[in-house]
């Protein structure tokens, strides 16, 4: 008997700790679903509607109604397709100018349930394209653009460093790259529905700095040779020489060497003004002024 009893406690007692650790570990039944957010894209390509679903774990159930202009209503929502985590599906089955409303629903993968629809409206167009791009650079890091797309054009928007840098109407623009570290610039065209056309990238190059003028001008005369010669400001290797005649400076030769031999032969005058400028990568500094006399 005194062995049953025992047992009988000791069982009790796996009774009573088993139950207690069901009440502090419960079993997960279900999870919620987030509806589709920024992981889900829609656009317009040459082919159709692109629905694409960049998350990676659950997969989305896509259902399309058709917009009707004559009665403004919707016909009843059909299912189209399920597309998985990570992947993109083409709407192909859709006709130019016509809106169409897609509602998407995010789907668990293990439970079976599905969040909130979320639905998006788009009208298909074939993508505006930019088929020309033209840029000159201007003074202060600035740059014109000219742009010409392949059919009408709503807008163009331009981003710079992952920011939009301007919204334009316009086919001419102007944009400051002045501070910015991404030399790259992003151009949209859209459509008068308001879709985005084919991205177009354009890379600047990176502008080279304007060097210093030079400096520290002297002069030495003899032997009918006038030399003229100056400090070099750093990073200067080139340099333009101009002389000043009837009013106007005029280009006479291009310098590898911080100075600049001039023969005076028959001049009558006693004072040559000159103009000295560097010039590196293209870039040609300001131009600074000096008269020799002898």
């Amino acid at each position: 008997m005194r062995f049953y009893k025992y047992l009988l406690t000791f069982a009790a007692a796996v009774v009573l700790f088993t139950g207690c650790g069901k009440k502090t570990d419960p079993v997960v039944l279900t999870e919620a679903v987030p509806a589709p957010g920024e992981n889900l894209r829609i656009f317009n390509n040459d082919q159709g509607v692109v629905i694409r679903n960049a998350d990676k774990r659950f997969a989305v159930k896509v259902q399309r109604a058709v917009f009707d202009p004559e009665c403004g209503c919707l016909s009843d929502y059909a299912d189209i397709t399920e597309i998985p985590p990570s992947t993109a599906f083409v709407d192909d089955n859709v006709t130019a100018d016509v809106r169409y409303v897609y509602s998407i629903t995010a789907l668990h993968p293990v439970y079976n349930n599905r969040s909130q629809p979320v639905k998006k409206a788009v009208i298909y167009a074939h993508p505006v394209k930019i088929t020309d791009v033209q840029v000159k650079e201007l003074a202060g890091d600035r740059y014109a653009f000219i742009l010409k797309a392949d059919r009408p054009y709503e807008r163009f928007e331009v981003f710079i460093d992952g920011g939009l840098e301007l919204r334009t109407s316009r086919e001419n623009f102007e944009i400051n790259m002045d501070g910015k570290e991404n030399r790259t610039v992003t151009l949209y065209p859209f459509d008068r529905y308001g879709n985005a056309g084919e991205e177009k990238i354009v890379r600047l190059a990176a502008r080279q700095a304007v060097p210093r003028a030079p400096f520290g001008f002297r002069s030495v005369y003899g032997n009918g040779t006038l030399t003229l010669s100056w400090d070099e400001p750093e990073g200067a290797w080139l340099y333009n020489v101009y002389m000043l005649k009837d009013g106007v400076y005029s280009f006479i030769t291009k310098v590898d060497v911080p100075f600049f031999m001039y023969s005076v032969g028959q001049n009558t005058t006693d004072c040559v003004r000159f103009a000295v400028s560097s010039a590196t990568d293209g870039n040609e500094s300001e131009r600074t002024e000096y008269e020799a006399c002898w």
